[in-house]
């Protein structure tokens, strides 16, 4: 089936760069047909260039590399092309994110810069990514706005092409509901807002929805809505639950990384798939690179398998939970549990059988296997190393508060009492904002900052197994033997909300871009089990599927 090649110059800030007039070069592309050797940008493709109608000779995985004439180098995200009858797509979105107001001569509805208009522009021809909504926050979204979105998302949804949803962020505070993502599978439909409190003409008024529970109550019955809790400014109260419109959570914005959202409505026993999206206020949906501000990181994206681009099909993926999450990436991430697909609900009274299969960006860190909230599989297995140069992994993640002040410093140093420091490379360092101040073969200090993300170390050290290592940062300090390294993972609480320190010895000559496995799980519990899988790679970008919900019963 043909597919289209996007290829884009981009500044340092994430941005297209319509200056850019270089001549690329694609290599290793026996088999791909339809695709030129070399390109030159010209002033009509504002830095951005998207090459159609690209088919593949034979099926298999394959990754396409393009050069220019200075040396910038590229590579795609994998193509996994399958030989047989057609199943479900994999298709790449984004459904949260917001603008300026209409026009550019007036003063902003919403927070953000752009307009609709531009906005889904930017992400059907820049980002490149297949379906997309506009999401403002309701309490800004004048009548002149809300009739301009539904003009914009009706223009720009093309089936097979790219597929637009009209909805609206449903933004009152977390005692009454807390952020939702509001979005119609049809056109030209109301708003039911949280308050009026930034919109001049208060004339509907009376259309007004708060708490949540009475936006339920208007929509009940309604197949063509669907409701989407997230982590922002005011982070989703799942008190208000409601399973007839809400079957995802997200997991992952440019606010940060929300794995306690996701365990909490596991543990509270809510059945939820996991997405992520930008929740970007930049115009830039799909490809929403920080600005210069540790408080925040790249939007994420989800993935859906759907049978083809149509909004009833994207629809129904994500009303199955067919989809996962990811940091940004374009992760391909496969799971099935006893041959049901992520998101599906069986029962069985077989052991459970998890096969996963990844294609990553980079070189995969780790891949765990989640029963509930417990890791019970990670892949590679632990292997300390029994010789020669030892490689020792250092992460620091979580944040300060579920609230809008998340951000956590890291700022630190670390301090080996005997042999040496070879060298260090760092995992999800961010340019301008984290940065290795000082080192020497016993000492390294640091500044960085998360908001519930990523980032970290990995040292190789010439140094005996009673060597000490002291970490040193503002949410923790302790110490650890090498030899302690041997024996399994350090895991250290360092409070907050996931604060932690975890140090591992790690092979990174076992890191791979693309890995399979199969895990049997023989301690399943009777009852309902969620499995899902969490992938994480060492540029510390992440993906996260949706559970597959498993009623284990005995003979």
């Amino acid at each position: 089936e043909p597919f289209a090649v996007t290829v884009r110059a981009l500044d340092s800030w994430g941005n297209p760069s319509p200056s850019y007039r270089g001549e690329i070069t694609f290599t290793q592309t026996e088999q791909f047909d339809s695709l030129p050797s070399s390109y030159v940008f010209k002033s009509s493709d504002r830095g951005v260039k998207r090459f159609e109608g690209i088919s593949l000779k034979e099926s298999g995985l394959y990754r396409l590399e393009v050069v220019d004439s200075s040396g910038l180098k590229a590579v795609s995200n994998p193509i996994l092309c399958r030989s047989g009858e057609a199943g479900w797509k994999v298709y790449w979105g984004d459904l949260h994110g917001q603008t300026h107001g209409k026009a550019r001569d007036v003063l902003a509805d919403t927070v953000g810069t752009g307009t609709p208009r531009e906005y889904f522009e930017f992400a059907r021809d820049v980002a490149a990514i297949d379906f997309c909504s506009w999401q403002g926050n309701d309490f800004q979204v004048s009548k002149e706005l809300w009739e301009d979105v539904c003009a914009e998302t009706k223009r720009f949804n093309q089936p097979r092409r790219f597929v637009t949803f009209l909805g609206y962020e449903w933004s009152g505070l977390t005692p009454n509901g807390g952020d939702h993502n509001i979005l119609y599978l049809e056109d030209d439909q109301p708003i039911y807002r949280s308050s009026h409190y930034l919109v001049k003409d208060k004339s509907d008024i009376d259309t007004d929805r708060c708490p949540i529970s009475e936006l339920w109550k208007t929509f009940k019955g309604r197949k063509d809505v669907m409701a989407i809790p997230h982590v922002g400014g005011r982070y989703g109260n799942l008190d208000y639950f409601d399973p007839e419109f809400i079957s995802l959570i997200e997991i992952h914005s440019f606010h940060g990384t929300f794995e306690w959202f996701a365990r909490e409505a596991l543990e509270r026993g809510l059945k939820v798939g996991f997405v992520a999206f930008s929740d970007d206020h930049t115009c830039r949906p799909g490809l929403a690179y920080p600005p210069c501000r540790p408080n925040k990181v790249k939007g994420g994206l989800t993935a859906v398998y759907a049978d083809e681009l149509t909004r009833r099909s994207i629809w129904e993926a994500l009303k199955s939970r067919r989809c996962y999450g990811t940091t940004g990436a374009r992760i391909l991430l496969h799971v099935d549990v006893n041959g049901h697909m992520m998101g599906e609900e069986f029962s069985t009274e077989e052991y459970p059988k998890i096969k996963v299969e990844v294609h990553g960006t980079n070189l995969i860190n780790r891949v765990q296997v989640y029963r509930g909230t417990k890791p019970v599989y990670t892949y590679p297995p632990f292997r300390p190393k029994e010789s020669g140069f030892r490689a020792v992994q250092i992460l620091w993640s979580g944040a300060r508060s579920k609230g809008r002040s998340k951000r956590t410093v890291w700022n630190g140093m670390l301090s080996l009492d005997k042999g040496k420091i070879i060298r260090y490379e760092t995992l999800g360092f961010r340019k301008r904002v984290d940065l290795i101040e000082e080192y020497s073969n016993q000492i390294l200090k640091w500044y960085s900052s998360t908001v519930g993300n990523y980032k970290g170390l990995v040292l190789w050290l010439d140094a005996p197994d009673d060597a000490e290592i002291t970490f040193n940062s503002q949410p923790k300090t302790f110490k650890f033997k090498l030899k302690n390294l041997r024996e399994k993972p350090i895991v250290v609480d360092a409070g907050g909300v996931d604060q932690k320190i975890e140090v591992c010895e790690v092979s990174p000559e076992d890191w791979r871009m693309d890995i399979s496995f199969e895990y049997v799980d023989e301690e399943v519990e009777v009852g309902v089990n969620p499995y899902w899988v969490r992938v994480q790679q060492v540029d510390c970008e992440m993906a996260w599927s949706s559970p597959v919900y498993v009623h284990y019963k005995t003979v």
